[in-house]
């Protein structure tokens, strides 16, 4: 409940997608975290919660990893600063090496990688290279950029434009034009019928589409195999590039480096950031097939004119560099697939006939719980879901569980260190917080 209206420590700092007025004067959050371990996080009054969001989708190897900072601590010592307008450095560039080869299933043999400070970045440039590509091959009607209705995917004015939340859009126009969504995969199994009726040139106008295998704003839907099917085809068919946003979804989720490949799914470019450092760094990657980068690699004319000054800075590649070697060493793709069936498993036997759950949808560690009210099929109400959230935070649980997407959910998505025991413990306090 709220909290005399006084001045706090707090008055200065604006948090993001919060209202700024609450934090530091409501009971409902813990205002400060201090210090973090494993999958574990303690706030400023000493309170410990199971970080089971894994702070913002991103801490992919757990909190406490000091190889990560020691190894960006050094880059920068090294080397604090390299121009990416003029120069390649040793970190960016055994990165760039590292992440062609990890995303050569999904957009073949000697991809480019383009460095950004962040998920939003990412997705900015991928825009621009999709519009970009269309003129330098001589394709210049292809301005239309396509995404599904619920999808997020940043909050630069690009990324904002194929944003599917009209809600988050609205007070920024006018945005893009020449941007549209087709329906999310909880309404429609078919993506190339959806994507010939969208546009004016029945596809053939239509630079890139944009989105993820798992709607993560969406109740984490995950595809059938006719949609995948439909993506295919989009492709082959209609010419416009795919570009699939793994900021949530990459880095071992679902078990797969990319969850393009756990899906068996071609693109032609890959937006990826948040797991790409765990959260240790600010970094963003947009990875481009061979194909669409030779466009960009035919002399001072074709250059793409676009840049981020702290893209790919040494500190954060390192970092990057020392979590992929993490994942790997100590095997967490393959803990994040167990851990996710040992997930699904406990879930269902749960809540499949919970009187307060509407469904489970998701994969691996990336998972939710539909609320809805009790006795009806109607989704949990919102002073329903504040109750809920207090009591999972009163039992030391932070998750993500939102009214304003488009049902409300508990969302599970944490890091991929976590055990069997851990996943047993969360699943109880979930469910006592359902009583």
């Amino acid at each position: 409940m709220p909290k005399e209206n006084f001045l706090t420590e707090h008055d200065n700092t604006w948090l993001h997608f919060f209202p700024s007025d609450h934090l530091g004067k409501t009971d409902a959050f813990p205002s400060s975290l201090i210090k973090a371990q494993g999958v574990y996080v303690t706030d400023s009054q000493g309170r410990e919660y199971m970080d089971a969001i894994s702070g913002a989708y991103c801490v992919n190897v757990g909190y406490g990893r000091d190889s990560i900072v020691d190894a960006a601590s050094q880059a920068a010592k090294t080397l604090a600063f390299c121009s990416p307008f003029s120069f390649a450095n040793p970190y960016s560039t055994k990165l760039a090496q590292t992440l062609a080869s990890l995303a050569s299933p999904v957009v073949g043999a000697n991809a480019r990688v383009f460095f950004t400070n962040s998920g939003s970045e990412a997705v900015e440039t991928a825009l621009k290279i999709a519009r970009a590509f269309a003129v330098k091959s001589g394709d210049g009607q292809r301005k239309w950029l396509v995404s599904r209705d619920h999808a997020y995917h940043g909050v630069t004015l690009g990324a904002l434009s194929v944003c599917g939340f009209a809600s988050l859009k609205e007070e920024f126009g006018p945005l893009l034009p020449m941007t549209a969504t087709i329906p999310s995969m909880r309404d429609s199994s078919d993506p190339l019928h959806d994507l010939l009726n969208a546009t004016p040139g029945r596809g053939k106008d239509v630079a890139g589409v944009l989105l993820e295998t798992v709607e993560t704003s969406n109740g984490f839907v995950t595809p059938s195999t006719q949609y995948l099917d439909g993506l295919r085809r989009l492709r082959e068919e209609t010419g416009a590039l795919l570009i699939v946003d793994e900021v949530i979804t990459g880095f071992g989720r679902l078990g797969s480096w990319f969850s393009a490949e756990h899906y068996g799914l071609e693109a032609d470019i890959i937006v990826c950031a948040k797991g790409l450092t765990s959260g240790y760094d600010s970094l963003g990657a947009t990875i481009v097939s061979e194909r669409v980068a030779l466009a960009f690699a035919q002399g001072d004319e074709s250059m793409l004119a676009h840049g981020a000054t702290f893209g790919g800075r040494p500190a954060a590649a390192a970092a990057a560099l020392e979590n992929i070697r993490i994942l790997d060493r100590e095997q967490l793709l393959g803990n994040a697939s167990s851990m996710g069936i040992h997930l699904t498993n406990k879930l269902q036997s749960l809540f499949v006939d919970h009187p307060k759950v509407s469904g489970l949808t998701g994969t691996g560690l990336l998972q939710a719980i539909h609320l809805k009210s009790a006795g009806s099929s109607e989704p949990a109400t919102t002073e329903e879901v504040a109750v809920i959230r207090d009591r999972l935070l009163n039992r030391g649980v932070i998750t993500s569980l939102y009214y304003t997407r488009n049902d409300p959910t508990i969302e599970i998505a944490p890091s991929l260190c976590i055990n069997q025991e851990q996943i047993d413990h969360l699943c109880l306090v979930i469910q006592e917080a359902l009583k």
